[in-house]
């Protein structure tokens, strides 16, 4: 069924045929009827997304990470509302982390979640606020180690100025990110 803009009985079809498959079982049929509803001009920003959510969690259902990674994305570049873009922005980094070795897609995406959160001002939530500082955790980890690598030997003052320029760069990832409460607190 193709919607044209300002068929409602076509949106209606798509959305009926959507929720039937979910209904039967076919999840993956289910996701992407979802993810085709989404591309309907003629629904509402709300509506959209909704339909969206769905394809999410349908393609999440059927551990088809690719598709679900795809509609994420979409999430994280149009949804207006930051904390849904940050939600998006953190499975996406989890995505990253089941896909990539090196790690460095899982630090892209944890970095926009942190970027997002910045830019909420005081708008954030503690959700919003957990999120950016355990994605400062995970972005500031290899900074960490180098900062644990580094042995104090002789001659000390030299050791310890390196050491300590270290800490302050480990220090400076985190900064802003209530991470000394985030720690107490078990992460």
């Amino acid at each position: 069924v193709t919607a044209h803009p300002g068929d409602r009985r076509a949106v209606d079809a798509l959305r009926m045929r959507a929720e039937a498959l979910r209904e039967e079982g076919r999840i993956l049929d289910a996701a992407v009827a979802h993810e085709g509803l989404a591309d309907v001009e003629a629904l509402e920003g709300p509506v959209r997304r909704a339909a969206l959510a769905e394809a999410v969690a349908r393609y999440r259902a059927a551990q088809e990470t690719r598709a679900e990674a795809r509609v994420l994305e979409r999430i994280a570049n149009e949804d207006p509302r930051p904390i849904e873009v940050m939600e998006a922005q953190w499975r996406l980094a989890e995505l990253a982390s089941l896909q990539s070795d090196d790690g460095a897609e899982r630090r892209r995406w944890l970095r926009a979640l942190i970027a997002t959160e910045a830019a909420m001002g005081g708008e954030n939530d503690d959700r919003a606020r957990w999120l950016a500082a355990h994605a400062a955790l995970v972005v500031a980890e290899p900074t960490r180690a180098g900062f644990e690598a580094i042995a104090l030997a002789r001659p000390l003052e030299e050791s310890v100025t390196r050491k300590r320029a270290a800490m302050e760069q480990a220090r400076a990832a985190c900064a802003g990110h209530r991470i000394g409460a985030l720690v107490a607190c078990g992460g």
